[in-house]
């Protein structure tokens, strides 16, 4: 039955976030970056369950991507980092700044990823994350899904792909960075729901 796959695949993300958050020799930035992945896994089966599991569902949402959002710090530094060496990447980059300047910058955005990735992890922290899988893992045994056909996925996941293509921008060169922001999230939903595909069907 759908439903057995279903609460299958859910179980599943919930046990990789627990092992992200449980293992013993990997680094806090690869530990939040890992448990990350599986909530936006999870929160985009979430929203494919949506209609079924009602306000059950949004509570659950809502609290993945509130705890996820609290570990964001580690990954925007990360990007500034990203962004920083692509500049130095361009031509004239080196026009602009200095060696020592871009030692400084890496310097203090290495720094403050650090510090972020040890603020985030406390142990109190990870208790709450993992204090949030337990509740989640408990309430998908009461998931009332035992009815759901593989159509009704498919209907689900049309609409979440036709709201992506919605969200395209009309001219890319001006859309604002909230726009894409918004495109970003919906194709990373499609994604997500798009890899059930295959142990549904």
């Amino acid at each position: 039955p759908i439903s057995k796959v279903l609460r299958q695949v859910a179980l599943d993300i919930i046990g990789e976030a627990r092992a992200a958050l449980n293992h013993p020799s990997k680094t806090d930035a690869t530990i939040i970056h890992d448990y990350r992945r599986e909530q936006k896994r999870w929160r985009a089966l979430l929203r494919l369950l949506g209609p079924a599991l009602g306000e059950e569902g949004r509570l659950l949402r809502i609290e993945a991507r509130d705890l996820a959002r609290e570990l964001a710090g580690p990954r925007d530094a990360q990007s500034a980092l990203d962004a920083l060496e692509d500049v130095m990447e361009e031509k004239n980059a080196h026009d602009v700044l200095s060696p020592r300047s871009i030692q400084t910058l890496t310097e203090r955005l290495e720094k403050n990823k650090t510090s972020m990735e040890v603020a985030n992890l406390t142990t109190k922290r990870r208790e709450r994350l993992i204090g949030a899988l337990d509740h989640a893992e408990s309430s998908v045994a009461q998931w009332p899904i035992d009815a759901m056909t593989f159509h009704d996925v498919a209907v689900r996941m049309t609409a979440a792909y036709r709201r992506a293509r919605r969200m395209q921008p009309g001219d890319w060169a001006t859309a604002s960075p909230e726009m894409l922001h918004e495109l970003r999230q919906s194709v990373v939903v499609h994604r997500y729901q798009m890899e059930l595909v295959e142990p549904l069907w």
